[in-house]
């Protein structure tokens, strides 16, 4: 079975490299989240290494993987920087 990731794909038969995150990958592990920013940092590795194989449908699932990997660092490193600064404006008591 092909999967086409667009009309211009399914007209002309090249299939485009799936995206390898890298890049918010790092800033995920050194900013964010440090645990799921090492697993998102390993997935984007995989996806790059699958895509320079030509396996295109385990860098496709591998990209996938660090997407939602960089998603819930962001998310959760998010959640605890601001609930880090409420926690402390409550306790300490608001200016």
């Amino acid at each position: 079975m092909v999967v086409y990731f667009s009309q211009m794909e399914k007209n002309t038969g090249i299939i485009a490299a799936p995206e390898t995150w890298i890049g918010y990958s790092i800033c995920n592990l050194l900013c964010c989240c440090c645990p799921l920013g090492v697993v998102s940092v390993i997935f984007s590795v995989m996806t790059e290494s699958a895509n320079n194989g030509g396996d295109y449908s385990k860098a496709s699932k591998y990209s996938k993987l660090a997407a939602w990997f960089n998603i819930a660092g962001i998310s959760l490193g998010s959640f605890v920087f601001f609930g880090s600064i409420i926690f402390v404006l409550v306790k300490n008591g608001m200016p």
